[in-house]
């Protein structure tokens, strides 16, 4: 965020009562149009000096050179090409590569110099393969950082540090606000406003945001917000920075980092929903630092559910899609809905082109239960491979009953199971199912190793399989 200072380009009566008069209307044109009876206001056409800003700008520019994707199209996306881009907001320096995309303003002390601003927005890239792989490497995708020098090693795999202390349980309890509150967005201001936090990644001179989990001092943004830092600076809604606040724990793969600061009573953390519950046209509420702006409200809808979007890990997230207006610096922020749940963590926009630079009205968010579920593996210090079954989408569903099966990988859990192309599943772990996003929400918040009991249909026979699900050969850990 900058600092600026205007100088008006006009000035009223009161400023030029010694000025000369102005002079008289000129003549009448030829084609009768009437001159005003009344001259206009005078304009300062001369030169105006400088006006020095009390405080240096913070500098923003972008880290790198926007990049993006140009390749066949998953089944679940749209029809055309669209451009996915992280959503970080202008940087000064480049970070080392860890696998991400570095995000974060500069709430530095005054010991830093300022940098001269060169605005833009880095842009992540991805390619969505043809084939849909109902494995969270289902709609594959992939994000790399277009830049001079190669990708870091530890970028090829998923980074899990064990933090210091046992997994916490997050808030489960009520909304933060009445379900008929008069002005929903105006109470979710006020009560989630201290959830979400200013990130200031110095290493890339750049920002993002975060969201408290617990009142233990985790604090949950995208992987890419933390990029190539182990500290970052914390700025809270009311003002107060903590500096050098460890980044504890990331899961590439996700787009999800974990931080910590020292406990304290004042936190507050975020009250989740069920995804399950999360509904197409729902008032959808942003809170973020777009541009290094913290505590930054927008509304709008949620716009869709289940839409496969490119990530970091060479696979498919299974992400919210919104409406909400979101712009470089939201990403890690808070997406909920008119009671101040958290439906999920912004985390991309859709671009339309390399110039682009801000929102178009296609954002996307990590879904709360993903979230929650890998956030509490990552405090236990287990690992985060992502699960994978190996049912492909068919071009029609189902009838209603059920999801076809398009697709069966060789040699993957659901081959072992027995799954073939053209069964129906209709139940998995008991619930019933009727669409692929309702699998893959499963898949995106299970472990390799966990079993999918699912009752199939089969020319017009029931049965029931067990599928025990693998790691992603897609998705980069």
């Amino acid at each position: 965020m900058t600092s600026e200072s205007s100088v008006p380009s006009h000035r009223s009566a009161s400023e030029g009562a010694d000025a000369p008069p102005p002079p008289p209307p000129p003549p009448l044109p030829a084609s009768g149009v009437q001159m005003p009876a009344t001259p206009p206001s005078v304009w300062v056409t001369a030169p105006q000096p400088p006006v020095v800003a009390t405080t240096p700008p913070l500098p923003m520019s972008p880290p790198a050179a926007p990049l993006h994707y140009e390749s066949p199209q998953s089944n679940l996306q749209p029809p055309g090409v669209p451009r996915y881009g992280a959503i970080l907001p202008p940087s000064t320096v480049r970070p080392s590569t860890d696998g991400g995309s570095g995000s974060g303003s500069s709430a530095s002390g005054p010991s830093r110099a300022p940098v001269p601003d060169r605005r833009g927005l880095w842009a992540a890239v991805g390619a969505v393969v043809a084939t849909a792989l109902i494995a969270a490497g289902f709609g594959l995708a992939k994000i790399v950082e277009n830049d001079s020098s190669p990708v870091a090693d530890s970028a090829s795999r998923t980074t899990v540090a064990a933090a210091t202390t046992q997994a916490s349980t997050t808030s489960t309890g009520s909304a933060p606000v009445a379900a008929n509150a008069s002005e929903p967005a105006a109470e979710v201001a006020v009560k989630v406003g201290p959830s979400v936090v200013l990130i200031n990644n110095v290493q890339a001179s750049s920002s993002g945001s975060g969201i408290v989990y617990d009142k233990t001092g985790v604090i949950f943004t995208n992987a890419h917000v933390v990029e190539g830092a182990t500290t970052v600076d914390i700025t809270f809604s009311n003002g107060r920075t903590e500096r050098n606040v460890a980044v504890i724990a990331r899961d590439v793969a996700r787009d999800i980092a974990l931080l910590r600061v020292a406990a304290r009573d004042d936190l507050v953390p975020a009250v989740f929903a069920k995804t399950a519950d999360v509904r197409v046209g729902q008032i959808a509420i942003a809170i973020g630092a777009p541009f290094g702006l913290d505590q930054s409200v927008t509304q709008g809808i949620v716009s869709a559910v289940g839409r496969i979007v490119p990530s970091f890990g060479n696979c498919g997230n299974d992400m919210i899609q919104t409406d909400a207006p979101i712009n470089p610096g939201n990403s890690g922020g808070a997406l909920v809905d008119k009671q101040g749940r958290l439906i999920g963590m912004n985390t991309s926009i859709r671009t339309s082109g390399a110039t682009s630079t801000g929102s178009v009205g296609v954002g996307f968010a990590v879904p709360g239960d993903t979230i929650k579920a890998d956030v509490d593996r990552m405090l236990k210090g287990e690992a985060t491979d992502v699960a994978f079954l190996g049912v492909g989408q068919a071009a029609v569903e189902s009838n209603g009953d059920g999801v076809l099966v398009g697709s069966v990988s060789a040699n993957s859990p659901a081959s072992t199971a027995g799954i073939r192309q053209g069964d129906v599943i209709t139940t998995l772990n008991g619930d019933k199912v009727s669409t692929f996003a309702d699998i893959r929400a499963r898949i995106q918040t299970a472990k390799p190793g966990d079993v999918f009991e699912m009752k199939i249909t089969r020319d017009g026979q029931s049965q029931t399989v067990k599928a025990t699900l693998t790691k992603s050969p897609n998705c980069r850990s």
